[in-house]
């Protein structure tokens, strides 16, 4: 197979571009909003709400800001995403935090609040600042956990639980402002009104961001301008067919049209692959959410495609099928399994964001078990996807 992609990492939606175009207003917006937390930890609580539809750089701007500002394992201001995507509730938000600090949290047998006093406490213990991130925020509302929100802008603007200080600055993504409307009129008079919108990207826009990526992932001589040009008009937002303007897309296009050119043969990406890409672009399960899981969600998901693939004629698998497939699945990355009470959570965590679903065992099985399966995407463009994110996130 002949090779157009150089570095496949590039192409990922989690990877960290080494510019930012066309951002650069909402970027200078939002250090304005942060500097004096970042600039003078504990002096205050700092807050920003960003917000547009997905791909225009959110979540991309804020990792760009955490870099600008150093905000890494040296620094007393420690930079803390999480996705709400996968984390829905007080609870679970608080121990990705957690995990994230390296700070210890008992799996289960706590309240919410428990959970909460253990941060602070670790917070003060370790005299650390967090500029926490909360992305797909609108997320807790489609669940009426709103709460969750309203505790965390609370807790960030009350310094007397961090012994006089701020410790938390809080940054909000949602891809629609009405979603806080939902939180109560206290929460809201704190938060104010540091908004800072993202529109979708134009044609141009897209254009810039390809030729930026293409330039780093591929080999020079195969892709040209028209290439790219192609794939811009199908996706800006001015384009002569309406695109989203979602630049994720733009650039799983392009990873998309390069991997078949390679599966031909062919010496260039041409606009045959182009068209291929377009035409399975949107796939059921978005790259963005699949490459916020953690690397032992993704290898639990890649052993349940791998279990599928292995019965073609079978709707569901047994979960014991999948745990055997986790372990060698495992083994081929050079992972240690996990035991199978965190590989349970695993598995409750993909169902309630609708990457599988599950049913219990009926008649003509000995015994109870869960059976799984997946509907929403073809298992081999899905186990490429999780494949490519799961070896960028280990390398």
């Amino acid at each position: 197979m002949r090779s157009i992609i150089r570095d496949e990492r590039v192409l990922m939606p989690d990877h960290p571009p080494k510019r930012l175009v066309h951002r650069e207003d909402q970027l200078r917006r939002i250090s304005g909003y942060l500097s004096g937390f970042l600039e003078n930890p504990g002096s205050s609580f700092s807050r920003a709400v960003i917000y547009g539809p997905p791909g225009t750089g959110k979540t991309a701007s804020l990792r760009y800001i955490a870099r600008m500002y150093a905000l890494d394992g040296h620094n007393k201001v420690r930079y803390v995403h999480v996705s709400c995507y996968s984390n829905r509730s007080y609870t679970s938000i608080i121990k990705s935090a957690a995990a994230q600090l390296g700070m210890y949290m008992p799996p289960r047998g706590l309240s919410a609040y428990e959970y909460i006093d253990l941060f602070v406490a670790g917070l003060n213990a370790r005299d650390l600042y967090v500029l926490f991130v909360l992305d797909d925020a609108h997320r807790i509302f489609d669940e009426q956990r709103h709460e969750a929100l309203a505790g965390l802008i609370r807790l960030g603007a009350e310094p007397s639980s961090f012994g006089g200080k701020y410790r938390l600055a809080l940054v909000i993504i949602v891809n629609d402002l009405s979603t806080l409307e939902e939180l109560d009129k206290s929460a809201r008079s704190i938060l104010g009104n540091p908004i800072v919108r993202f529109p979708p990207y134009t044609s141009s826009e897209i254009y810039d961001i390809l030729m930026d990526r293409a330039e780093d992932a591929l080999h020079r001589g195969t892709y040209s301008d028209d290439i790219i040009e192609m794939i811009s008009s199908f996706v800006g937002v001015d384009g002569a067919d309406g695109g989203s303007g979602d630049a994720r897309i733009a650039i799983d296009v392009l990873w998309k049209a390069a991997k078949y050119a390679e599966m031909d043969g062919a010496h260039a990406i041409y606009p045959e692959h182009v068209r291929r890409a377009i035409r399975d672009a949107s796939i059921g399960i978005r790259v963005e959410e699949l490459a916020s899981y953690y690397p032992h969600q993704l290898l639990l998901l890649l052993a349940i495609i791998r279990a599928l693939k292995r019965r073609p004629t079978i709707a569901y698998v047994p979960f014991g099928n999948v745990e055997e497939e986790y372990k060698m699945v495992c083994d081929e990355f050079g992972e240690k399994p996990r035991v199978h009470s965190l590989l349970w959570e695993f598995l409750q965590e993909l169902k309630k964001s609708g990457v599988v679903e599950t049913k219990p065992s009926g008649k003509g099985r000995r015994g109870r078990t869960t059976l799984i399966s997946i509907s929403r995407e073809s298992l081999d463009s899905l186990e490429n996807v999780v494949t490519s994110i799961l070896r960028s996130k280990l390398r």
